[in-house]
């Protein structure tokens, strides 16, 4: 047999005791998150206002206006507050260029071709690819003389380095034969992380002397610095990340000094 609770009184009568519980720590939640916002927006400077999309979206011109609309890749390259670095800039537009493209006609050289002119201008053109195999990334590898691939050291990062090493062959035999991969650095790496020791082991298997030797640790200023819109070397040049970084250019430069030796 159930036995029912008795019912609360109308018109006042008290609620149960476990729910008046919930509904004050409920309300006292609220304040909290209203106390909180009116917090940040009375105490937090602009200066220190993290970038948002609406300064992405004020972009008149970007690499979608290349790559779609066949603007001169020239036109439409930015001043940077680092000197002799110009970017040549991106927004959400760039979202639709990987439907777009697959009505150009050669559609996996686009940006290959846009390039071309730049290319005796500037000692390295870097092209920073989206986390996927697209006609986006497809473009790049293209376009490229090398690549520098990045890894997390977690699981499905390692998985996914099989399918980016396949796509590498079909462009190398199909679209650039000269296509190399000049190294593989392991970031974001935790050091107490038994996985991160793991997938650093089967990486070095697999590349030997292509693994870069410097690694990039797990670090909030990497982040932070994404999140004003500011290179690393000037949000936090002595943070252990941005130590990292810069280590990992000297050696990469060695490499390429080696090379032309």
């Amino acid at each position: 047999m159930c036995q029912s609770r008795p019912a609360a009184k109308r018109g006042g009568g008290k609620l149960p005791q476990p729910l008046r519980r919930r509904k004050n720590k409920f309300t006292m939640v609220k304040e909290w998150e209203k106390s909180f916002r009116f917090r940040i927006r009375r105490g937090e400077s602009a200066k220190r206002r993290p970038a948002s999309t609406w300064r992405q979206s004020s972009l008149k011109k970007s690499v979608y206006n290349v790559l779609i609309d066949d603007e001169p890749a020239a036109d439409n390259i930015l001043k940077t507050e680092v000197e002799n670095l110009e970017l040549l800039p991106s927004n959400i537009d760039l979202a639709g260029a990987e439907v777009e493209l697959v009505y150009k006609k050669s559609r996996e050289k686009v940006l290959k071709n846009a390039l071309e002119p730049l290319k005796d201008k500037y000692d390295y053109i870097m092209i920073d690819c989206p986390p996927s195999l697209g006609l986006l990334t497809i473009n790049a590898l293209a376009a490229a003389d090398a690549v520098i691939i990045p890894i997390q050291s977690e699981y499905y990062a390692l998985e996914g380095l099989s399918q980016l090493m396949n796509s590498i062959t079909l462009v190398k035999q199909h679209l650039n034969p000269a296509l190399d991969v000049d190294g593989v650095v392991l970031t974001m790496y935790d050091s107490r992380s038994l996985i991160s020791k793991q997938i650093a082991e089967e990486i070095k298997k697999f590349f030997t002397k292509r693994l870069f030797e410097i690694v990039v640790p797990r670090n909030i200023r990497l982040v932070e610095a994404a999140s004003y819109g500011k290179p690393i070397m000037m949000h936090d040049p002595k943070c252990t990340g941005a130590r990292a970084y810069k280590a990992l250019t000297q050696e990469y430069l060695n490499r390429e000094n080696k090379k032309k030796a």
